[in-house]
């Protein structure tokens, strides 16, 4: 699963095959990086097509990743990546404040 389209303060985009999808305002785009990173328990297990564990921050392409968790948790995650932000890292920095397990009759 990855994210293909987006609908930000008004403006749509849809990903085009070679292209990623783009944020022009950093500040949303940090605000939305920190939100999909720390609101999520979702791991990516990246491999290389060379069959080298690592990834390089420059590309997605080229690598192959396991999701582990929610399947949109992860698209949301992937595309933190292609905008060449390290998910782990940004864990790292901010913590969790509180977390409060998900209810459906709070729905």
């Amino acid at each position: 699963m990855s994210v293909v389209a987006t609908h930000l303060l008004g403006r749509s985009e849809t990903k085009q095959s070679d292209k990623n999808i783009t944020v022009e305002d950093e500040t949303l785009k940090r605000l939305l990086i920190n939100s999909f990173c720390v609101n999520s328990d979702a791991l990516l297990v990246y491999k290389a097509l060379d069959g080298k564990d690592e990834f390089n921050a420059e590309s997605v392409s080229g690598v192959e990743y396991e999701q582990k968790g929610n399947r949109t948790e992860c698209a949301l995650l992937a595309l933190a990546k292609r905008w060449k932000c390290d998910y782990e890292e940004v864990r790292r920095r901010i913590p969790v404040a509180a977390s409060v397990p998900f209810n459906s009759a709070w729905k």
